[in-house]
């Protein structure tokens, strides 16, 4: 393994995967430019949102006791931009600040900033395992769509970006006053509850890349694999795509027959 993941907090899987489904022309096109233009789509929070309401959402706790906050990084802060303030002006705004931290609404101006902060992450998804049936029922169109299978030493630069989600059982609320804006958003994006553990997910976070197509190097997509449920006339298109991407000849060895679990077949039969 490369020096960015020798001796770090995980240890990165040899193969990555990303269920894709293939319910609609959207579908299509996002696997096109997948397979065609070597790109993967930055999925905004907002549309992990639609599969488990709690993902990526910003919580924040804002309650803490004067001398706290007077010590936070805030606070430090305050001080340090007013260092022309007497000792007493800056007590009083603290102190009056410390009070409207009380006040529902400043907690949800807060959450509303950093919601902001975290919506502008491009999130791109990946399991550990290429034949998981809840993923193929929940990713990729009930088995009618696909699994590609990424290698991540073939393009260092991109999955450096990559870390593992930390599963819990509660999502405790990010402290304002000890972290900082981008460890705070950071934190929430790579936590899921740990009812969705076995999809032993790694996720991949870009700054201002919510609804934008990352570019990938070609050769770290090292296999295309069909679900069982794919129908004739999908498995016909897809081999159209593999053939402009690489060859007929080449399109065949990347669509190889798999049988794991009997969920994963061929695209192409010979």
């Amino acid at each position: 393994m490369p020096k960015i993941w020798t001796g770090s907090e995980f240890k990165m899987p040899e193969r990555l995967y990303r269920y894709r489904p293939l319910a609609g022309e959207k579908d299509w096109d996002y696997l096109e430019q997948i397979l065609l233009n070597s790109t993967m789509y930055g999925a905004p929070p907002g549309i992990l949102q639609k599969m488990d309401p709690e993902d990526c959402r910003v919580a924040v706790n804002t309650l803490c006791t004067l001398d706290e906050f007077k010590r936070s990084s805030y606070g430090q802060e305050v001080t340090q931009q007013h260092s022309d303030w007497s000792e007493s002006e800056s007590d009083s705004y603290l102190r009056q600040y410390h009070k409207n931290l009380m006040k529902p609404d400043f907690n949800l101006d807060v959450v509303n900033a950093l919601q902001g902060s975290a919506d502008q992450y491009g999130v791109i998804c990946f399991s550990t395992d290429g034949d998981i049936p809840t993923q193929w029922r929940s990713y990729a169109s009930e088995g009618r769509g696909v699994c590609l299978e990424l290698d991540p030493l073939k393009d260092v630069d991109f999955f450096r970006k990559v870390k593992p989600v930390n599963y819990v059982d509660v999502l405790e609320p990010a402290n304002v006053f000890t972290d900082t804006t981008e460890v705070q958003v950071r934190k929430r994006l790579y936590t899921k509850l740990d009812k969705y553990e076995s999809e032993d997910e790694f996720r991949a976070l870009f700054e201002r890349g919510a609804g934008q197509q990352i570019p990938f190097r070609p050769e770290a997509l090292v296999e295309v694999k069909p679900g069982l449920a794919m129908n004739e006339v999908d498995r016909r298109r897809l081999k159209v795509i593999l053939r402009r991407r690489m060859g007929g000849a080449l399109a065949r060895s990347l669509c190889t027959e798999h049988k794991s679990r009997g969920i994963i077949s061929s695209v192409d039969k010979g």
